[in-house]
This record gives structure tokens, C-alpha cells and sequence, in this order.
């Protein structure tokens, strides 16, 4: 709960202007105007973060922490596309680069 709580901060504070919320569980929603660029340097720094709180309290570290992000920019689709699609990259890179950052593009497969 701990880790949750600092994540949670941590969005607060690289992401001020924007909506934030739990999605459930582990995950959380952030509707946000920032650009590309910044969003990727945001999961870097929280990465950071959350690494330093595992090894604050998980000494044994089974499992490493990350946040991995997924996004869709286009203004011109609805909420529920856009999120749909944000959640196909964000799966994407679950499954591939763990930790990192990956945007929906509608030229891949």
C-alpha cells in the first residue's frame, strides 16, 4: 500500500495539471496534454523512484518494480478509442520493454 501511495505522489507531481486516477489495482489513467517527449522522461523518474523504494523495503527483490506506460494522442477520436487504444499499447509494451513507454500507432499491425 506504501508503494501505491508514493507512486500516486509521484503522478501528482509530474503530472500536476492533468486527471489522474486508480484504474484498479495496480493501474492508473492519466489524461494528459504533455508532450511525448515529457511523458517518456516521467516514467524514467518514476522508475527511479519506485527502484529506490524496493530497495528501501524489498531486500530480497524477487521481483523488480516499473511502471510501463501506454498512450494515443488524436483529439479527433472519442474518450473510449482513445483509451482502447492507449491500453493496446500499454499491453504491447507490458509484454515487451517492461518499464518503458510505448504509443499507439495505427500503422502497425
Amino acid at each position: 500500500d506504501f508503494i501505491l501511495i508514493e507512486f500516486a505522489n509521484k503522478l501528482k507531481t509530474l503530472f500536476k495539471n492533468d486527471l489522474i486516477g486508480r484504474w484498479g489495482g495496480d493501474e492508473f489513467l492519466v489524461c494528459t496534454k504533455q508532450s511525448k517527449e515529457s511523458i517518456e522522461k516521467n516514467i524514467i523518474e518514476i522508475n527511479k523512484t519506485l527502484n529506490r523504494l524496493q530497495i528501501e523495503f524489498d531486500k530480497d527483490m524477487e521481483k523488480t518494480l516499473s511502471a510501463s506506460a501506454g498512450g494515443y494522442i488524436d483529439i479527433g477520436k472519442s474518450f473510449e478509442e482513445r483509451f482502447k487504444k492507449a491500453d493496446l499499447a500499454l499491453y504491447k509494451v507490458k509484454k515487451s520493454q517492461k518499464g518503458k513507454c510505448a504509443f499507439f500507432d495505427e500503422n502497425e499491425d
